[in-house]
Parts: C-alpha cells; sequence; structure tokens
C-alpha cells in the first residue's frame, strides 16, 4: 500500500491529497479481498508536510482462501510549499530649497508582486526611514534590505530596497 504524494504551494485554503496505490505480490489476491479501515487523505492550510497517517493496522485481510498476507504500508503526504513573493520598498525623495534650518523627508512606499501577501506581513526594523540634513548636498534614508522581515512562513520573501533621499538646493 502506498499512499499518493503531492506537493502544492500555498493558496490561504485548505488543500489535501488523498488515495492509495495498490500492488499485489499474487496475482489470485485482489483489492477486493481486503478491508480499508481509515482515512487516506492528508489536509493542511499552511506551509509543512501532512501525513495522511496510513498504517499496517488500517489494512484487514477479508478472503479465507488466504492467511498468509501481509501489508507494508508506505504512508501518503501534503507537502505546502510558500509562494514566491517579490516586495519593493522605496524610500520617500524630496529636492528642497536651503533655509539654515535642519529639514527632512520621511517613509517610503510598498509595492508587492501578490495580492495575497500584506504589507502587515512585514516589519521594518531600521531605526527610522528618514533623511535629513541643514546645508546644500543630498542626505540618503539609509534602508537596506536587512532592515526588513518577513512574519508569514506562508511566502518565500525577496526585498528589493531602493533607498529615500534629501536634496537640499542652494
Amino acid at each position: 500500500i502506498t499512499g499518493h504524494n503531492d506537493t502544492k504551494e500555498y493558496t490561504g485554503s485548505a488543500q489535501n491529497v488523498s488515495g492509495y496505490d495498490v500492488a499485489i505480490s499474487n496475482s489470485l489476491y485482489k483489492e477486493s479481498d481486503f478491508d480499508f479501515n481509515g482515512s487516506a487523505v492528508a489536509t493542511g492550510t499552511d506551509v509543512g508536510t501532512y501525513k495522511m497517517g496510513l498504517v499496517t493496522s488500517q489494512f484487514k485481510n477479508t478472503n479465507a482462501n488466504f492467511t498468509n498476507i501481509k501489508f507494508i504500508v508506505n504512508d501518503g503526504s501534503l507537502e505546502i510549499t510558500p509562494v514566491k513573493v517579490t516586495v519593493t520598498i522605496t524610500g520617500n525623495k524630496d529636492s528642497l530649497t536651503y533655509n539654515g534650518e535642519e529639514q527632512s523627508v520621511t517613509g517610503y512606499e510598498v509595492e508587492i508582486s501578490n495580492p495575497s501577501y500584506k504589507e502587515a506581513d512585514v516589519t521594518f526594523t531600521g531605526e527610522a526611514a528618514i533623511a535629513k540634513g541643514i546645508n546644500v548636498g543630498t542626505y540618503p534614508m539609509g534602508l537596506a534590505e536587512g532592515q526588513f522581515t518577513n512574519n508569514n512562513a506562508n511566502y518565500d520573501v525577496t526585498f528589493v530596497v531602493n533607498d529615500g533621499e534629501l536634496e537640499i538646493t542652494k
């Protein structure tokens, strides 16, 4: 008895694989000669591997003409894999005229390649998304990929970060 196996990408909904294949060493013995008492289904929603739970004790010979029946059971499983997503972070930019005071630009925009992934699944761990300066020049925010973390294991996230900046002109 070999349970079916399948690999599926995460969808946010329950998915399953069911059934098993039978290989019999004696051509006189048929699949109708035994009973199965169990469920040959592996079900899961989140990323991971889900076993059917097939075991030898679930199979019973029902044909009295055969007394030396040995069931060898290989459990089936469902593997749910993460969805690949690209999250693009673009720091805000501004160009301001010198005024003798400290000036700044803050924040960033988020673009996500898959609408099922949410911005709430991203954590920013940097000090602040801010570029500030007083004198004429260009001041980067310092945004970097390492400052962003994926909090949802159902997604394989690639972060693309475009730094923001403040330009102070004469």
